[in-house]
């Protein structure tokens, strides 16, 4: 594709943002949920039954908690909004084949109006006297609106169409599930906007006509099968679902919007920064999501992580490992021993009881889990640009060994920014000797990465 004038805006760096905004967006639905819950143990810690009174102030607490988790599900949406517009924008005036797609849809609308059609718009005579190519930017709204013979379209599919990706979006599994599954959700932030928190017909009804959702259909029937209260395997009928309140995983929406964005972006942020070994944008994601599950004790954003690295592999470096930037090879890497690890320190607990068939079938996952990890890293232990040093560095953490680790960490130069800020560091934070040597490198802040 070719490029038009430079503008100053950095779709990296927006990202970035955006992804960051996001992720705060989720620590605060952490901690109001840990605040939930520790309300309803000391309110109801003695209480046999609920009723009465009690019962009175279990329902304002429980709805104060879903009240505020639909509050943050809707800013979530406006935040995405404003990044993508950001991004059609900024598209339409960097892009010269998506500017002429993009032009030539509005020579379409012109045409359509003067016809005498779209006059649920309001548009007059005026407003398309007073057109500019400056001004057909800042209103794509009424572009969006026009689509579809009037019905409209949404802004991810519209970019989608401007940069000709909507046949390889239908044919990827991954990219396939998370805009169906973003189509849901914006769905129901669309009736927790205008019309409340309980299943309507109008939101069943939007489940079947949105052409986005209709790429999946077994991510709409999963969420709709999760308000099945007994028999989950029986056809979902709308008598049902309807009054029911509105229950989403807040954390999987937020995972659904990031790849959205990213998937968005991803082919007009290709090649940018391939040739630095210190940092890409795929690599930022995964590592953003690492680091939150660490500072959360969790694996909230494990699969988000893992999507980002298939989506970027197959389809900006065609399947080759060889091909990956280093950095992102690194930080998955990174990522997938979290994933098993923690996993595993939480099988090792429920393993301490006595469920004799249980225990079997937990024994069998952490093998084949085992077993994946150890594929992954024979295959993905792979580096161009990052030294022996580096490499070997990484070898000692992702096999658990802590005294090669700092032995290792003692040789190189880190500045005070690599320390604190790579996830790789966090783990032995609190050992000793770590943190005397840390503590030496942070005084002495010699960068590792040189600029």
């Amino acid at each position: 594709m070719t490029k038009k004038k430079k503008i100053n805006y950095s779709v990296q760096r927006e990202l970035s943002y955006f992804v960051q905004r996001v992720l705060q967006l989720s620590n605060d639905f952490l901690d109001q949920r840990k605040k939930y819950k520790k309300k309803k143990e000391v309110t109801f810690k003695d209480a046999s039954k609920i009723f009465g009174k009690k019962a009175n102030e279990f329902v304002q607490i429980h709805d104060g908690y879903k009240d505020s988790t639909n509050a943050l599900l809707i800013y979530a949406f406006s935040l995405y909004e404003i990044f993508i517009s950001g991004f059609l924008k900024h598209l339409v005036n960097t892009n010269d084949d998506a500017s002429n797609i993009y032009m030539g849809k509005w020579k379409v609308f012109i045409q359509q109006v003067i016809e005498g059609k779209h006059k649920k718009l309001g548009i007059d005579a005026d407003f398309i006297l007073n057109l500019t190519d400056k001004n057909k930017i800042e209103k794509y709204q009424v572009l969006l609106n026009s689509q579809n013979n009037g019905k409209g379209t949404t802004i991810g599919k519209f970019i989608r169409d401007l940069q000709s990706m909507g046949k390889i979006s239908r044919e990827d599994v991954r990219v396939k599930k998370n805009i169906s599954k973003f189509a849901i959700y914006r769905e129901v932030r669309n009736m927790l906007t205008h019309r409340g928190s309980r299943i309507d017909q109008k939101l069943i009804d939007s489940f079947r006509t949105n052409k986005d959702i209709g790429q999946d259909t077994k991510e709409v029937d999963q969420f709709l099968k999760s308000y099945l209260e007994k028999n989950k395997s029986k056809k979902i009928e709308d008598k049902d679902l309807l009054g029911k309140e509105i229950d989403v995983n807040f954390l999987d929406v937020i995972e659904v919007i990031i790849f959205n964005a990213y998937w968005t972006v991803i082919y007009e942020l290709k090649g940018q920064d391939d040739h630095k070994v210190e940092s890409n944008f795929s690599s930022e994601i995964i590592h953003d999501c690492i680091i939150f599950n660490q500072k959360n004790g969790g694996t909230f954003f494990s699969f988000l992580a893992s999507d980002i690295f298939y989506t970027v592999k197959k389809h900006i470096y065609d399947n080759s490992v060889k091909n990956l930037p280093d950095p992102i090879k690194f930080n998955y890497l990174l990522s997938h021993h979290q994933h098993i690890y923690t996993n595993e320190k939480m099988i090792k607990k429920l393993l301490k009881d006595t469920n004799t068939n249980r225990n079997a079938i937990l024994n069998k996952y952490l093998l084949s889990s085992r077993a994946t990890y150890n594929k992954i890293l024979n295959k993905y232990f792979l580096f161009d640009q990052l030294d022996q040093e580096i490499q070997s560095l990484l070898t000692f953490y992702l096999k658990n060994n802590k005294k090669d680790f700092i032995k290792q960490f003692k040789k190189i130069n880190f500045s005070k920014e690599e320390i604190e800020g790579w996830f790789i560091f966090k783990k032995y934070s609190r050992d000793k000797e770590f943190s005397l040597l840390a503590t030496k490198k942070i005084k002495k802040n010699t960068p590792y990465f040189s600029n």
